[in-house]
């Protein structure tokens, strides 16, 4: 009941420690386990001949295979807990990255990249998420939860692609990874094992933690439907296929626009600095506007990027659409979670997050593929840009309407 105050969940150091243990395994999950593949691939072509799109094909099945197992991970966070399924993926995840550093047949690489899928599955966002809100349930500690998980993981591929790099160039590709594994062992297993809860955290369907904590922006509804529920999963796998496009193709559209190596190095500035501003001012002003208000926050300003960097008539206005493209970006992260709170239960989120993890990480998957073909058709990146414009301008309408009322 909407301005109850219920507060089942844990005393606050507990829940301070939680948070900040997610926020440091995501950062090495995600540098580890998504970042290293980019700053390694010119070192595995050299040494093993394979083409780019032969080592990139096989990345993109791990995502694939991350995608699919989606639901299924959902559904376990849901019913059991985080504990034993991240403490798994841990270990999962350091073994393959050892065994990747072996690896020498292509079919080995495919196999192993199929299987790296799991880890990726269940350690990364969509796991994470589905731990905060199982232990904290809805309401402003979760939003600053959540911020705090996201702006922490946000710098994993700031510290983890120069290290990678690093490591490369000292001990080769093969003696990088075999680092790589250890920490991803010696960071995540003992801190998922140790911190994580062992089961649910209190929430069951119905129960107190399915209610909206003070300061929370809406009303929980018992459920909004399949229709709601594929509505909100189409309009954040659109924002997500704009989202890994330009992150993929970014410098590659700065060059083909004739810029240097001084405006490549500030994209990536402010592309993370466009990020972390959006998802600091979703959490702080969600609770002043309702989901269909923030359906046009955070879509147009995206839309309005790509159209900017798309124009290409200037440097200028070239950051400046990153930058508002980031700041979008950013804030979607966040406000995906949102919407699941808000429309569903709490004590499903696991669950919902699972299906709309699915068709996000299968838009990710398929989303550099369709840039970098549409650029071979046309010749330009500019056709592709407008049509994740597009793109961005659907999205928003569609989370616009799955925020709008009950749709069934």
């Amino acid at each position: 009941m909407e301005g109850q105050s219920v507060n089942p969940s844990p005393s606050p150091p507990r829940w301070q420690a939680l948070v900040g243990a997610l926020a440091l395994t995501e950062l090495v999950s995600w540098g580890i386990l998504y970042y290293a593949f980019g700053a390694l691939v010119p070192a595995m072509q050299a040494e093993l001949g394979w083409s780019q799109g032969f080592l990139g094909g096989a990345f993109s099945l791990a995502l694939f295979v991350s995608a699919l197992l989606a639901v299924p991970v959902g559904r376990w966070l849901d019913r059991h807990g985080p504990r034993g399924l991240m403490t798994l993926g841990s270990c999962a995840g350091a073994l393959l990255v050892a065994a990747w550093a072996e690896v020498e047949h292509p079919l080995a690489f495919y196999l192993l990249f199929v299987l790296l899928g799991f880890p990726m599955a269940s350690v990364l966002y969509e796991a994470a998420f589905g731990a905060l809100v199982g232990f904290l349930g809805s309401g402003r500690r979760t939003d600053r939860a959540l911020l705090v998980l996201t702006i922490v993981a946000g710098f994993a591929s700031t510290v983890f692609v120069p290290v990678t790099q690093a490591l490369e160039r000292e001990l080769g590709w093969r003696g990088a990874l075999w680092v790589l594994a250890a920490g991803l062992a010696v960071v995540t297993v003992p801190v998922h094992w140790g911190v994580l809860p062992k089961g649910r955290a209190g929430l069951e369907p119905g129960g107190p933690g399915a209610r909206l904590e003070p300061g929370a922006p809406g009303r929980q509804e018992p459920g909004g439907g399949p229709g709601r529920l594929y509505l909100c999963a189409a309009a954040f796998a659109l924002a997500t296929v704009a989202g890994t496009s330009l992150g993929v193709y970014q410098v590659a559209i700065l060059v083909e626009q004739g810029h240097g190596a001084a405006v490549i190095a500030a994209a990536a500035m402010v592309f993370g600095l466009g990020q972390a501003s959006g998802r600091l001012l979703f959490t702080w002003l969600r609770p002043r506007y309702a989901l269909t208000t923030w359906s046009g926050l955070l879509f147009a300003p995206g839309m309005f990027g790509l159209v900017a960097v798309a124009a290409d008539v200037g440097a200028g206005a070239s950051l400046a659409g990153i930058f508002l493209f980031a700041m979008a970006s950013g804030g979607q992260t966040l406000g995906r979670a949102a919407w699941t709170l808000e429309l569903f239960p709490v004590a499903s989120f696991a669950r919902v997050n699972g299906v709309l993890g699915l068709w996000s990480l299968l838009g990710r998957a398929g989303a550099p593929l369709a840039l970098g073909a549409a650029h071979d058709l046309v010749g330009s990146h500019r056709a592709g840009l407008v049509a994740l414009a597009l793109f961005s301008l659907l999205g928003g309408a569609l989370a616009w309407r799955a925020a709008a009322g009950r749709v069934r």
